[in-house]
């Protein structure tokens, strides 16, 4: 049997991307002399210091905000003293507000389908279009998996003060096996062989900073590139090190000896564990510990961004030390990570201060009006025991005694009258707690508008009218702080996106997919996302409100089948594509379900062979009338032959110019005449529409009266222009 010979393949994520030349991005570290390793880290371990210092007041107003949200007692978060009988409860008003905030402000904010492009800067080719669908894509959970991270970046947006976004490339190896196909003689597949490859995995991320308490940074500054330094705080296990290490992206000046200092924080760790004597009984030593041993251990490497000076160049550089271990890990300047050599983070406060970054958080604003809203309660609570539960006084055989009494209900009291037991009524009316309660909620509204989401109206609709009122708190209340976590997801999103404009990687066409599983791009290269562009959002005004969008969608069909130029005359494409969403958003429909409805998107009737076929005559000298006439193809043939007048009409003999221009004005009258006709008929269906609902005829009405002339037969609620069934025969239109 012959020898099959084994075909070479390439693994998903390495297949190219249809480059001329590949870039490829290089994840190990710079190399550094012992004396710049020994700046970096006095450098680093200074501003770490510097950083542990400042944040020092946020973190514990982070831990309070956190109490908040996480309803603690209220004796806990003001420091009261309160007995066992006294009510203690936290009724949650502070999270119910931040969720509020949170569910708007996300859905207002997070519109990943508006997402466009502008330049920046002159360009040769206008990529938006590629730009746009192929952000769209990554923003999916098939790469990047943005929504969630964004989610818990509104989340401490609202709730601890501050986010922030880290933008940046993963790569990792696994082990895959691919299956080779094998082929007879004729062709044809017969079977698979199994090979184990290791394959190198790359993609864009961007990733919220779960706890605010791993960035440190100095206190002022407009924004994160302008700080003089910026640090993340990396909470690794020893096999991420280690990891590391072997691939180089971590390269201490001695790997033994580093690897002797983690064995030594692992003895240490053990020690205070089990204790100096346990150790020595189960016979366990520093020499005794093992590269397994380092596995679970947690070291902080501290991520450092700032300006540095080598080789007679000063630029920003981006560290990895370990400050415990006083250890150089690796580092490289910032323009071999990104082309635009920022600092890969986005970030702000909630309402910060001009010139800071860090801002205070809604629970702060609204920690006075919550603490007020629970005592209140809470003293009425107490109010009401005291007197639903009695208390009083009575005359004790003996002993008596001079002190003073604290109120408890349910206790007598000893005193001097020897008469009688005392019961004072003290009954009183709640009416002060319903007043100050009130007026808690309207400082609420006042402070956050929150509390339009707690108040009942009995002039507004439970739901759409709810929904109406979150768009317009969503357009005025919400709209500050909307931008500007928008600003920051753009901001991130366009870091992510140059991501992929210098260092593809490999197999990305493959990747970039549509529902249906057909590229998106045929053939994706490097040239086809290439442009200096920003990346732009539009606020979802609707707020992810269902009944309002579609309320909006069904006025935005009306209105559409109303233009010209969504007439399914001039454009089908378009008016195929309105009814489609029309269907999708208030029926719920899916792709396939509503083409069984409307049918396959119609195609364009035009072909550009036949307008280049016209051009080839008129560079002979041809002189003749548009053959396509007063049809909807006048209107294609006048916008190809206007795009050959201006890119192409140089190269015509100036004798044919003439035939050339006076065939494109008839194709304009042609193109003229074509949309008066449809307007003309979209008129007359109209006014038709409007008499057959003014003056029903004898065969649409139930009742006598209903028969005379000018009653109006118009349905609550109908759609206008729309026509009963059988209304329509019999009919003149003066």
């Amino acid at each position: 049997m012959p020898k099959i010979k084994k075909e070479k393949t390439e693994d998903a994520s390495q297949k190219t991307t249809e480059t001329k030349t590949e870039i490829k991005i290089d994840v190990r570290s710079d190399s550094f002399t012992e004396a710049e390793r020994k700046d970096i880290i006095s450098i680093v371990s200074d501003d770490v210091e510097y950083g542990l210092k400042i944040q020092e007041g946020y973190v514990a107003q982070k831990e309070l905000d956190l109490k908040h949200y996480h309803m603690v007692r209220p004796s806990e978060l003001e420091g009261l003293q309160k007995k066992s009988w006294m009510s203690d409860r936290n009724l949650g008003l502070a999270r119910a507000v931040a969720d509020s905030y949170q569910a708007t402000i996300l859905a207002t904010a997070w519109n990943p389908d508006s997402i466009n492009f502008i330049a920046t800067r002159t360009n040769d080719i206008d990529n938006r279009n590629n730009q746009e669908k192929f952000t769209k894509w990554g923003m999916g959970k098939q790469e990047a998996n943005a929504a969630p991270e964004v989610d818990a970046f509104v989340h401490n947006r609202i709730v601890v003060g501050s986010s922030f976004f880290k933008i940046y490339r993963k790569v990792w190896e696994e082990w895959v096996d691919k299956r080779i196909p094998v082929k007879n003689k004729e062709g044809n597949t017969y079977k698979y062989n199994i090979e184990t490859k290791k394959v190198r995995m790359e993609k864009g991320i961007i990733e919220n900073i779960p706890d605010i308490d791993d960035i440190l940074m100095p206190e002022y500054g407009k924004n994160i590139q302008e700080l003089p330094f910026f640090i993340h705080i990396l909470h690794l296990d020893g096999e991420k090190v280690l990891d590391y290490i072997k691939r180089k992206v971590f390269i201490p000046e001695d790997i033994e000896s580093y690897k002797k200092k983690l064995k030594g924080q692992v003895y240490h760790q053990k020690e205070r564990t089990l204790g100096e004597e346990k150790l020595k009984n189960l016979g366990i030593t520093p020499d005794g510990i093992s590269d397994l041993d380092i596995r679970r251990l947690n070291v902080d490497v501290y991520e450092w961004y700032g300006e540095f000076t080598k080789d007679g160049r000063t630029e920003k550089f981006r560290f990895y030390v370990d400050v415990e271990n006083m250890e150089f890990l690796g580092g490289k300047p910032l323009r071999k990570i990104n082309r635009s050599g920022k600092i890969p983070f986005v970030g702000r406060g909630l309402c910060n201060e001009p010139g800071m970054i860090r801002g205070i958080s809604l629970m702060q604003i609204i920690a006075p009006v919550v603490n007020a809203f629970n005592n209140v309660f809470n003293q009425k609570s107490d109010f009401q025991y005291v007197t639903n539960c009695p208390f009083g006084f009575y005359t004790p055989s003996e002993g008596y005694t001079t002190s003073q009494l604290e109120l408890e209900p349910m206790i007598l009291y000893p005193t001097d009258d020897p008469k009688s037991v005392y019961i004072p009524n003290v009954q009183r009316s709640m009416a002060w707690a319903e007043s100050d309660m009130r007026i808690l909620f309207e400082v609420l509204e006042r402070l956050t508008g929150a509390a339009s989401y707690f108040t009942t109206r009995t002039n507004q609709s439970k739901t759409l009218g709810q929904d109406l009122l979150i768009d317009k708190n969503s357009e005025t209340r919400f709209g500050l702080w909307v931008s500007r976590v928008q600003q920051d997801i753009t901001e991130a999103i366009g870091m992510w996106f140059e991501l992929y404009q210098d260092y593809p990687p490999k197999g990305l066409a493959e990747r970039v997919i549509g529902e249906d599983g057909k590229k998106i791009f045929p053939n994706l290269s490097i040239d086809s996302l290439r442009g200096d562009t920003s990346v732009q959002m539009t606020p979802d005004t609707v707020a992810g409100s269902k009944a309002y969008r579609k309320q909006l969608q069904m006025y935005a069909f009306q209105t559409g089948q109303q233009m010209v130029w969504l007439n399914p005359q001039i454009n089908p494409h378009g008016n195929w594509n309105l009814c489609a969403d029309t269907l999708k958003e208030m029926l719920n429909l899916s792709d396939n379900e509503v083409r069984r409805y409307l049918g396959e998107q119609p195609k364009a009737k035009f072909d550009e062979t036949e307008l280049n076929n016209e051009w080839y005559r008129f560079m002979n000298g041809e002189d003749f009338d548009p053959p396509e006439g007063e049809t909807q193809i006048a209107l294609q043939h006048l916008e190809g032959h206007t795009k050959q007048k201006d890119e192409k009409y140089h190269l015509l003999d100036e004798e044919y110019r003439a035939n050339f221009d006076a065939h494109l004005f008839k194709t304009m009258v042609n193109a003229m005449k074509f949309m008066q006709n449809v307007q003309r008929d979209q008129v007359v269906s109209k006014i038709a529409a409007q008499a057959i609902a003014q003056n029903p005829g004898p065969y649409q009405s139930g009742s006598a009266d209903r028969m005379q002339p000018g009653a109006n037969m118009a349905q609550p609620g109908a759609l206008p222009g729309a026509m009963p069934v059988g209304q329509g025969e019999g009919m003149s239109v003066q």
